[in-house]
């Protein structure tokens, strides 16, 4: 299914979509399977953005889950783009829900607002991933968090929706700012003020100084330590020989 629907980007899809969006001046991001336009037979699970400017891109999932592998290769880049109200961080499903790496390196960069096209089935126990790692990526980076899911039956799964919006508050936590639909089709609108995402990075001291140390409580230079030093043990030189590439 995903081999013959995928598409390039821009592709015939995302060129009327991009009309569209040129029309009335909206953004749209939209889950999508992407042809590789370079690379026959390389295909992606992929979030296409378009805006008033027309196509502006893709982000390539870089963590595809499970039986997702058998058609999805790997993205290996990060797409936050540029609007009137500052950049906006792409991530997809398994990206947001287990790798954190992600939404922080947006919103190191500035980001104020996360957006999370998925498609999250009703197994035992999703609404302990989906909410909590939701409200998790919103609290821990001070950042507004949009998610939309797929709802209904497809071959093999049901889809419970769960679409919402949340974002932080003017205290410790996070609050919903369109309540999630579930189990049937809608759509969640909010009015956001994306400068409490400001004063919630503020009361954490993520990016900005400490008024005690005069710094950020936020220290990449350890992380990037800490990562660097992963590439040297046996668990990681193995992965790196499977893969047929060294990490640099």
């Amino acid at each position: 299914m995903h081999w013959t629907s995928a598409e390039t980007i821009p592709g015939p899809a995302t060129l009327e979509l991009a009309e569209l969006t040129s029309m009335y001046g909206v953004y749209v991001v939209l889950g999508m399977p992407e042809k590789d336009a370079e690379n026959a037979g390389i295909y992606y699970n992929s979030a296409a953005v378009l805006g008033p400017e027309g196509v502006i891109g893709s982000y390539r999932k870089i963590h595809p889950a499970g039986k997702e592998s058998i058609w999805a290769a790997k993205g290996k880049d990060p797409l936050m783009f540029d609007t009137p109200w500052g950049p906006v961080g792409v991530g997809i499903c398994h990206d947001t829900y287990c790798f954190p790496e992600l939404t922080r390196y947006y919103s190191a960069l500035g980001s104020r607002l996360y957006l999370n096209p998925t498609a999250v089935s009703n197994v035992q126990g999703w609404k302990d991933l989906y909410y909590t790692q939701l409200k998790a990526r919103s609290i821990e980076n001070g950042a507004y968090v949009v998610s939309s899911n797929l709802v209904g039956k497809d071959d093999t799964s049901f889809f419970p929706g769960g679409s919402l919006i949340l974002g932080p508050c003017l205290t410790l936590g996070t609050e919903y700012y369109a309540e999630p639909i579930e189990d049937k089709e809608g759509m969640v609108i909010a009015t956001i003020d994306l400068s409490i995402a400001d004063s919630a990075r503020k009361l954490l001291t993520l990016f900005n100084n400490n008024s005690i140390t005069g710094k950020p409580d936020w220290r990449p230079d350890i992380y990037t330590r800490m990562l660097d030093s992963l590439k040297d043990t046996e668990t990681w030189k193995q992965e790196k020989e499977l893969a047929g590439s060294v990490v640099k």
